[in-house]
C-alpha cells in the first residue's frame, strides 16, 4: 500500500527512538496525523500525551503501564488494552485473529520493542515454554506432553489424567443415582 497525498506513509521510528520514550515523542510528533479504513489507530498530539502520561519506565526496560488495569492483568486505553494501542502505533498493524506477545513476560508493559504480533498458539507456548510447566505446576518435558487438536496445542498429561478420572467419576455418580431411583 503506497502512500497518498491524504494518507502519507507514516515512517517506522528508529531502534534508539523505539527503546526511549522521550525519542518516540519527539518522532511521533514528526508523523502526520491520518485515520482511514484499515489504517492504524490514529495517532495525534493529545492521545500521545495521555499515553505517555500512563507509563513508567522501570530498570528492565520495561515501559509499566500505571493506569487502569484489567481482570487479565493488561493495561486498558481508550477503549482498548495499552499494550496493542502501543503495537499498532509504534511497531504496525495486527494481523485479524493475532494476538500482541510480551516477549519481556511483563503484561503491563507497554513498551514496542518488547511486543510482537503472533499466533495465538505461538503465544500460548511461549507462555507455558516461559515457566516450563503447566498451570498445576507440572513440568513440560516430553513424556508429560499430550497433543491435541490436530497437534496444534498441547496438554499435560498428568493433568488430563486427572481430568479424565474426575469425568469417569460423575459419570459413574450420575449411573449410580438413576439406578437408586
Amino acid at each position: 500500500m503506497g502512500a497518498s497525498k491524504r494518507y502519507p506513509r507514516v515512517l517506522a521510528p528508529t531502534l534508539a527512538e523505539r527503546t526511549d520514550p522521550i525519542a518516540l515523542e519527539a518522532a511521533v510528533w514528526k508523523q502526520p496525523v491520518y485515520a482511514g479504513k484499515n489504517e492504524p489507530v490514529p495517532l495525534n498530539r493529545h492521545y500521545l500525551a495521555l499515553f505517555f502520561a500512563k507509563v513508567e519506565v522501570d530498570a528492565s526496560g520495561c515501559w509499566v503501564w500505571r493506569a487502569s488495569r484489567t481482570n487479565q492483568h493488561y493495561g486498558c486505553f481508550i477503549g482498548e488494552s495499552a499494550h496493542r494501542t502501543a503495537h499498532r502505533w509504534f511497531v504496525g498493524p495486527i494481523p485479524s485473529g493475532w494476538q500482541v506477545d510480551h516477549q519481556c513476560r511483563n503484561t503491563w508493559c507497554v513498551n514496542p520493542v518488547h511486543l510482537e504480533a503472533v499466533t495465538c498458539t505461538t503465544n500460548h507456548r511461549r507462555g507455558h515454554d516461559a515457566t516450563g510447566t503447566c498451570r498445576k505446576g507440572h513440568p513440560w518435558v516430553p513424556e508429560n506432553i499430550r497433543l491435541v487438536n490436530g497437534r496444534k496445542s498441547r496438554m499435560c498429561v498428568i493433568c488430563y489424567r486427572d481430568l479424565q478420572r474426575r469425568k469417569d467419576a460423575k459419570r459413574r455418580a450420575k449411573v449410580l443415582s438413576h439406578a437408586n431411583q
